[in-house]
């Protein structure tokens, strides 16, 4: 297993970070391994709402499903995904005031058969690109509330 914790504080409410962050579609966009993430089941985002994705992997493509696990807006979402030889859990935390939101970032990476022989490995690549999609997030939110705002 797994075990990664990142924090970052963005200048941004936490209302817009919740946004953002919950937006699972839009995913792809600040998360570049994820080619497609398509809801699966009908009605609004909430517990139980399943994800059809994507991704790239090293050796090519793969395919699964995610699942919403934790969502309690605007102050914690989580997930799990299956199927593969990695199966994360994993949360995004909220708090912060009307000017900034500070996020922790969790994720449980449990590893199936072989795979367990480079978890050191895994847990270095896991740790940058978690850091890097993070620092995306970061980008974006603040960028957009620099942004001029239209009138």
């Amino acid at each position: 297993m797994i075990t990664l914790e990142l924090e970052r504080v963005i200048r941004r409410p936490v209302q817009a970070v919740w946004d953002f962050f919950s937006d699972f579609e839009a995913m792809p966009s600040w998360q570049p391994e994820f080619r497609e993430l398509v809801q699966q089941t009908p009605g609004p985002v909430g517990v139980g709402t399943v994800f059809r994705y994507r991704r790239r992997v090293p050796f090519g493509e793969q395919q699964g499903t995610m699942e919403i696990t934790e969502w309690d807006p605007p102050r914690r979402l989580g997930f799990s995904a299956e199927p593969g030889p990695v199966l994360p859990r994993g949360s995004w935390t909220f708090t912060g005031d009307d000017d900034t939101t500070h996020v922790v970032d969790h994720l449980d990476a449990e590893l199936q058969g072989l795979l367990r022989l480079f978890s050191p490995i895994l847990r270095r690549q896991f740790a940058q690109e978690g850091s890097r999609h993070l620092d995306e997030a970061v980008r974006r939110l603040e960028a957009a509330s620099a942004a001029p705002k239209e009138t």
